[in-house]
């Protein structure tokens, strides 16, 4: 009651709406089965347990995560006042708005309208987010700041619901609400609950920053030009990134404004998921993908089945910019590859006669065993030449200089051999091609002599300081020297280089082995 005397009186229909969304949120299988939306509001109750509701503050940008937080602040806080027996009370917690430059005016008028409908206080602060904290902290003696992060965030990985603030930073408290939902759950609460959010949302974009880093989704584009609305944007559960498929970041060299690159593996064999041989090929792929400055969404080992390789090869092209087979291309009744890939691509098989003409002209070479190398004899591939000639339709052979075999190509599908000699030619192949649309990663490797839960702090301080920095940390227990290894990657040289400083500088030298940008982790 306390608390809640403090709170000013706000006209009694906003805080009846705050009610009616926990009504209807408690009345949804959700709450039933302990989904996201009731453990959202159990962080808001604990929140409201330890803090004066005058000292928590909401960060309210207009976005779809802020907005989340916002409604959820509003039922909260009405079954706060309720369980308390309040009479009066506020609609929702203050909001601290980081206001940023070329902004889209649409997102400024979807805020001005909340904060009339809902009553809100939002403080507008014109400087970062350190800054503005301690804004908040000074004039209006904050102790909690309510923010939208989620684990698939850059700095997600490293948080807790609650997490005190960073070396370096004032002192306060991170209360995380949504931390564990996933995009699909923003967008089922906002339209299950019929919640406002900003109209950009409704106009393909599906993460908004300012105007010069933000574009609509590229995988919301209709063929006719249009854009879906962002809550039909489905993400598997491995490609939670592509949410941000239409954000470019700005400042630091050009390939901040690449358009990103990104790629699915698909390999294909019984053998591989029998263990009869040892699957070199995806993990070679990955590292030529990696160095072309291409992002590796996604990799599935699939048996020799048409349909589940088809099904594969469907979702994986409508999300990335290239999909590379590896496997099941051979003359027998297990390569199922070509088939697989047009069922896939919506395309029938049909006898590519280029490649006919590559077959009969390979053929006629000295066969392996005249030039002293083991193979099988060339002497009799005409059923052969004819079965590996049915192709997905529009299938091109990409020949490069002193290469012995062709690079294929459906689309954005590569499909690559299964023997790792042969298939280590073409994915170098298919790097090179890819490679001009991609950006080079810099990465920094620092070794540490301490065990991870040591640098714990200025590992998250860091990642929240360059978010467009990837940071991991890999704990050892070899008996090697190093207990730790931090791992800084970018498509900036010179932001990587600024993060790599501000790292070692949370840290003492003591635990610092050594530092260079070797970008494979040295064995486990």
């Amino acid at each position: 009651r306390k608390m809640a005397k403090e709170m000013e009186n706000w006209p009694a229909a906003a805080r009846r709406s705050g009610e009616e969304l926990l009504e209807r949120m408690q009345a949804s299988p959700d709450w039933s089965s302990n989904g996201p939306f009731r453990r959202a509001i159990k962080v808001f109750d604990d929140a409201l347990r330890l803090y004066k509701p005058s000292e928590i503050v909401l960060s309210f940008n207009g976005g779809k995560d802020a907005t989340v937080l916002l409604h959820l602040a509003r039922a909260a806080v009405a079954g706060f006042l309720k369980e308390s027996g309040a009479e009066s009370g506020p609609t929702c917690l203050r909001c601290v708005y980081f206001a940023e430059s070329d902004g889209f005016d649409e997102m400024e008028d979807f805020i001005v309208a909340m904060e009339s409908t809902y009553k809100l206080e939002i403080e507008r602060f014109p400087g970062g987010f350190k800054d503005g904290c301690e804004h908040m902290i000074k004039n209006f003696a904050a102790k909690a700041f309510i923010l939208g992060t989620r684990k698939s965030d850059p700095h997600g990985k490293f948080v807790e619901s609650f997490s005190p603030s960073s070396a370096g930073w004032p002192s306060f408290m991170r209360v995380h609400p949504i931390l564990s939902w996933e995009y699909d759950d923003v967008w089922r609460f906002l339209t299950e609950m019929s919640l406002e959010y900003c109209v950009l949302y409704d106009r393909g974009y599906t993460s908004i920053g300012r105007k010069d880093n933000t574009e609509k989704n590229p995988l919301l584009l209709q063929p006719d030009g249009s854009f879906l609305p962002a809550h039909l944007l489905k993400l598997q559960a491995m490609d939670p990134l592509l949410e941000r498929h239409g954000r470019r970041q700005s400042g630091g060299n050009d390939c901040d404004s690449a358009q990103l690159c990104t790629a699915a593996i698909v390999t294909i064999g019984n053998e591989v998921l029998s263990a009869k041989v040892q699957d070199v090929n995806t993990n070679y792929a990955a590292r030529v993908l990696r160095s072309c400055g291409v992002v590796l969404r996604r990799v599935a080992i699939l048996p020799d089945k048409t349909e589940e390789i088809a099904k594969a090869v469907k979702e994986m092209a409508a999300d990335c910019t290239a999909v590379i087979t590896i496997g099941g291309i051979g003359p027998t009744h297990d390569d199922v590859t070509f088939r697989a890939v047009a069922e896939g691509l919506g395309k029938g098989l049909v006898h590519n006669v280029e490649m006919e003409g590559f077959l009969r002209q390979f053929k006629r070479r000295p066969s392996q065993e005249e030039a002293g190398v083991a193979g099988p004899n060339r002497a009799d591939l005409k059923w052969d030449t004819q079965k590996m000639c049915l192709m997905p339709g529009d299938t091109e052979l990409l020949m490069e200089h002193g290469k012995e075999f062709p690079l294929l190509r459906c689309g954005k599908v590569y499909m690559l051999p299964g023997v790792p000699q042969f298939m280590r030619q073409q994915i170098d192949h298919a790097g090179r091609l890819l490679k001009k649309s991609g950006c080079a990663f810099h990465c920094r490797q620092i070794r540490l002599s301490v065990e991870e839960a040591l640098v714990a702090k200025a590992i998250t301080a860091t990642a929240e300081e360059f978010p467009n920095v990837e940071v991991g940390s890999y704990p050892y227990y070899n008996g090697s020297a190093h207990k730790t290894i931090v791992m800084l990657e970018g498509r900036c040289n010179t932001r990587v280089d600024l993060c790599q400083v501000f790292m070692t500088e949370q840290i003492p030298d003591s635990y610092i082995i050594s530092a260079d940008s070797d970008p494979t982790l040295p064995p486990s």
